[in-house]
């Protein structure tokens, strides 16, 4: 004889499994609204200009050759379609992006598997515009910004605020600008990522995509080395810029040592 379930117990049970999901929608909406919805593709570091306000340090320290492969970009593709998150734009950059070879065939993969796949609001490219953008991408829905190379006045990317012992404010760039990916692996911001190859912070770089800045790790010492989080960053004529003790220090190691990195 098959034993009745009373009724009571049955809607205590309905209320329970609506209260479950009721708790993972608020969970959902909270990780999304953590989340780095824009993303610096750095598919070279390579660049066809010297600007001495580069936050990537074009053209002042390499580690090896810097392309992104098509194996690179194809991986951070399935990365991004099977994750939780939607994002609002992603900036092709470098360096220098139009002196990478496969240009033309890097941005019609993106908007192939992202842009129409609603993945990606916006692709964009960040050009000195020294080298014309190849026109099949301009038939694309592609934003192109185009910066000059040089401005009269810059932050200098190699003064340490916790040299100056300037005050220190809570940085969005991560959640503006987006974290940066490039051969080498993802970063919590592009400007990030070069001061942790030049100061040899592996423990900063990431392998598979990371949804928050958090996943990056405490940030505070990244950051006390950055102007982007000085409250008041200081600003240069072009050529007035003497590195401060910790870049001094740090670049000093990197001509002895030379540290290499890992690819994506």
């Amino acid at each position: 004889m098959v034993r009745a379930i009373p009724m009571k117990s049955i809607f205590r049970k309905l209320q329970q499994y609506r209260e479950f999901l009721q708790g993972i929608t608020r969970q959902e909406k909270t990780i999304k609204s953590l989340q780095i919805i824009n993303i610096e593709l750095e598919i070279t570091l390579r660049c066809n200009s010297k600007c001495p306000q580069c936050s990537r340090h074009c053209n002042v320290f390499s580690y090896g050759p810097s392309d992104m492969s098509m194996d690179q970009i194809h991986r951070f593709i399935d990365q991004v379609l099977s994750s939780y998150a939607n994002f609002g734009h992603i900036n092709v950059m470098g360096g220098e992006p139009t002196v990478h070879p496969r240009l033309e065939e890097i941005i019609s993969l993106l908007y192939e598997s992202l842009v129409l796949r609603q993945k990606v609001q916006v692709l964009e490219i960040a050009t000195n515009g020294i080298l014309d953008v190849p026109e099949p991408i301009l038939k694309l829905p592609v934003a192109i910004k185009k910066s000059p190379p040089c401005s009269k006045q810059h932050r200098c990317q190699f003064i340490a605020p916790r040299d100056t012992g300037q005050k220190m404010k809570k940085c969005n760039v991560p959640y503006i600008y987006g974290m940066a990916l490039n051969c080498y692996g993802y970063f919590p911001c592009g400007a990030g990522g070069a001061i942790i190859r030049l100061f040899n912070m592996k423990d900063f770089i990431k392998y598979e995509l990371p949804s928050t800045p958090g996943d990056f790790g405490d940030l505070g010492k990244l950051c006390s080395l950055c102007q982007a989080s000085a409250e008041n960053p200081k600003m240069f004529e072009i050529d007035d810029c003497t590195p401060s003790k910790s870049f001094l220090n740090a670049i000093d190691k990197y001509y002895f040592e030379r540290p290499k990195f890992r690819f994506f």
